[in-house]
């Protein structure tokens, strides 16, 4: 889509911003539970991977399937483990406003003895 849009952006009349600036600035998107790399091999194309969100499509996918496929991309060559990070979670704390519960372990201090 991302291309075809940008093969008719020469036919409209000029703008302030381009359509992959306002791609890069005001889209985020998901891979929305399939969980293959070819879907996401295919948004990593088009897309910043701080756009990218990873998500569960509960009821019709379950959290196993999506940690399996994050493990097997984690593997491979597809992302590094810092991009793993960056679409699992980071990006959506970004994105809403908020910290995960990995960043609350991981910054968490010891109690007090």
């Amino acid at each position: 889509m991302h291309d075809r849009v940008l093969d008719f952006e020469s036919h409209w009349e000029p703008q302030k911003r381009g359509w992959t600036t306002v791609w890069n600035q005001n889209i985020w998107i998901t891979t929305s539970g399939m969980f293959t790399p070819a879907p996401l091999a295919c948004a990593l194309q088009n897309t910043k991977k701080d756009r990218i969100l990873y998500i569960v499509d509960y009821l019709f996918s379950s959290n196993l399937e999506g940690k399996k496929v994050m493990k097997e991309i984690q593997k491979s060559s597809l992302l590094t483990e810092e991009e793993v990070e960056m679409i699992t979670y980071c990006n959506a704390e970004k994105l809403l406003g908020v910290r995960t519960q990995v960043e609350v372990l991981a910054t968490a201090t010891a109690p007090p003895a």
